[in-house]
């Protein structure tokens, strides 16, 4: 309810955004306690919905096994843990483009232009026919060469500056927790409506994740890297706790 309440009192769910979504380290946006504020920030209601649900269906059991102080350290922990590993893959992706992007303002050409918008923004690069077209034909003019810079800086600044929120890495976190604790516990899906032990479902959605990860999908605002961050370190915890609950 707080989450609703604080944009309300605050004036603006972006301001609250700018200050406790994670952003990339290299943002002016970026705060060393965005790795724990991000996991109690959702984009709307449904995020929400859907986190907190999952959080139902699999952290009671969780909780039973670790007891309610360890499984909120286990939740707060591998969500960090997954806030991390996206902030360093994130880092080293944008690091990569602004070197692309000095690269092309060292030195622009139509050719260099229509590769980057290729490589780094697909779904801007084929509403761009007109734009490159006009380079084309005028390669040194300097309106067009000053046109395209704006572009790619801008494009680059909103990528930058583009926040994570959601409690998805901690959640999966906990779903990898059940597949350690519980792997041949049965849940009953919906769609299709048929049973499936835990150590198939939670195997199903880290394969997910590592394919959307590997082969992202063009304008997808999903962080499949932090759902895999938290599976990643979800499972890493689980297992050094199940040793000591032995």
């Amino acid at each position: 309810m707080l989450i609703f309440v604080l944009p309300e009192v605050l004036g603006s769910a972006e301001f609250l955004k700018s200050l406790f979504a994670l952003h990339n380290i290299q943002s002016e946006y970026f705060y060393p306690w965005q790795w724990i504020t991000y996991m109690f920030i959702h984009s709307d209601f449904m995020h929400l919905l859907f986190n907190m649900l999952g959080l139902l269906v699999f952290g009671a059991l969780v909780e039973n096994t670790l007891g309610g102080n360890r499984f909120a350290l286990f939740y707060i922990a591998s969500g960090v843990g997954a806030g991390l590993l996206y902030s360093f893959i994130n880092y080293f992706e944008i690091y990569g483009q602004l070197q692309a992007l000095e690269a092309y303002i060292a030195n622009p050409n139509p050719n260099a232009f229509s590769l980057y918008l290729k490589e780094y923004f697909p779904s801007i690069y084929s509403q761009a026919d007109g734009l490159i077209e006009s380079y084309k034909m005028n390669p040194k003019n300097p309106e067009t060469i000053s046109a395209t810079v704006d572009v790619l800086q801008n494009l680059y600044k909103t990528l930058l500056n583009r926040p994570m929120v959601g409690a998805s890495g901690a959640v999966y976190a906990v779903m990898a927790a059940i597949a350690i604790f519980y792997p041949n516990i049965q849940f009953f899906l919906l769609l299709p409506p048929i049973p499936v032990k835990a150590k198939y479902l939670v195997g199903f959605y880290a394969a997910l994740s590592f394919y959307n990860v590997v082969f992202p999908q063009t304008g997808s605002n999903i962080a499949h890297l932090a759902h895999l961050g938290g599976l990643v370190f979800g499972a890493v915890f689980a297992l050094g706790i199940k040793k000591q609950l032995r």
